[in-house]
């Protein structure tokens, strides 16, 4: 029979967070990015870094970052507004968003004698708004919003920062639209940023939409894998916070097993944490990491490998799938040799290649060499049922 005891025990969390667009308790290798735009926030409009496109492939940190910019942004007292992708997405920024900005601040300009009298919103200061209005409130729309917004925040030397996740997946009208909205603002010399985070070919396509000019000159943020210290320093750090260190040798073999993909040393460490607990242990070992390492690229499958491939026509997986049988560890394959698997000459796969480098599953190695981008992509193809 099962007793509960009246006094609540604590038992420890786990620190990692194995899960998209949650930042992690530990952020490392991020630092030169969010100076930049720190630095940007605080110099005033012309800095580079106000408009930032950040790139890279799944799992590799995009939304933590975009995370850590709003974040930063609202240290410096900005208002942060988030479009959410969808057919809705303007109307909502228009209907909702916004408004609600307003709301914060106690007051939404709709006309003439506006003028500062006192208020409280974190970072900005006191002051709140009051309204008279002499005229018909005129049509609303995105620019003359984030225009009436703007107004409102830049005399407290505050400013407003629009972010944009899985840019990819927006429609190019509604894209056009933030683009006209924010080109139009700088114009005006107002206090406004913009960061969209999406995969390379998503950004990309959005460089080349009509109207989309100012972004071609945007801080181009092209996220890559972390370094094997930082690797090690995060992974240490966050067991630390469950309140299971990780030996020196556990640390060694999860840094080697993560590639520094964020996503994998987020989930190799939640599934090794996890396995000490079970244990009982209070320590995580290296038999634990070990134990972590096959579901931990189960995950990354279903979660990284499988989506990427959604996409990609038949042709283009044939290339992949044969390059993953013919370097099951994931090491560089020679171009000759993944033709020759496929019964093609060199010069009939060099479109895919072109094709697969542009989406970022291959890069080149060396010259007549290739690899896989993504760490543990040709285990996930291997498993594939022809």
């Amino acid at each position: 029979m099962t007793t509960r005891s009246d006094k609540a025990i604590s038992i420890p969390r786990n620190p990692f967070h194995p899960t998209f667009g949650r930042s992690p308790a530990i952020i490392g290798g991020r630092d030169v990015e969010l100076d930049s735009f720190e630095l940007a926030l605080a110099e005033g409009p012309g800095n580079p870094w106000r408009t930032a496109l950040i790139s890279g492939t799944r799992g590799i940190g995009k939304t933590v970052l975009l995370n850590e910019f709003e974040a930063a942004a609202k240290q410096l007292g900005w208002i942060v507004l988030r479009a959410h992708i969808g057919s809705e997405m303007i109307s909502e920024l228009t209907d909702v968003t916004i408004p609600r900005a307003f709301s914060a601040i106690d007051s939404a300009p709709t006309g003439n004698g506006r003028h500062l009298t006192g208020l409280s919103i974190a970072g900005i200061g006191g002051f709140k708004t009051e309204v008279s209005t002499s005229q018909p409130e005129p049509g609303r729309n995105l620019l003359s919003q984030l225009q009436d917004l703007s107004a409102l925040l830049m005399p407290q030397g505050s400013g407003i920062l629009l972010t944009l996740d899985e840019v990819q997946s927006a429609e190019p009208a509604q894209l056009n639209e933030i683009a006209h909205a924010i080109q139009d603002l700088n114009r005006d010399d107002a206090e406004i940023a913009f960061v969209a985070a999406g995969l390379p070919s998503g950004i990309e396509d959005l460089l080349q939409l009509e109207g989309a000019t100012f972004l071609r000159r945007a801080e181009r943020v092209s996220l890559g894998r972390l370094d094997l210290e930082t690797t090690k320093d995060i992974i240490r750090r966050t067991a630390e916070l469950g309140e299971r260190a990780m030996t020196e040798d556990a640390v060694e073999l999860a840094a080697e097993l993560s590639h520094g993909y964020p996503y994998l040393i987020q989930t190799i460490g939640s599934v090794a944490w996890a396995k000490a607990r079970l244990a009982h242990s209070d320590t995580i070992t290296a038999q634990h990491v070990s134990d972590a390492a096959a579901e931990s690229i189960r995950r990354i499958g279903l979660q990284v490998h499988a989506p990427s491939l959604r996409k990609v026509p038949p042709r283009q997986i044939d290339f992949l799938k044969a390059m993953a049988r013919l370097s099951p560890n994931g090491k560089p394959v020679a171009t000759s040799a993944i033709a020759e698997t496929m019964g093609r000459k060199l010069s009939g796969i060099s479109q895919l290649r072109h094709d697969l480098i542009y989406r970022e599953l291959i890069v080149s190695a060396s010259t007549g060499y290739v690899e896989f981008t993504l760490p543990y992509f040709a285990d996930y193809l291997n498993t594939l049922v022809e």
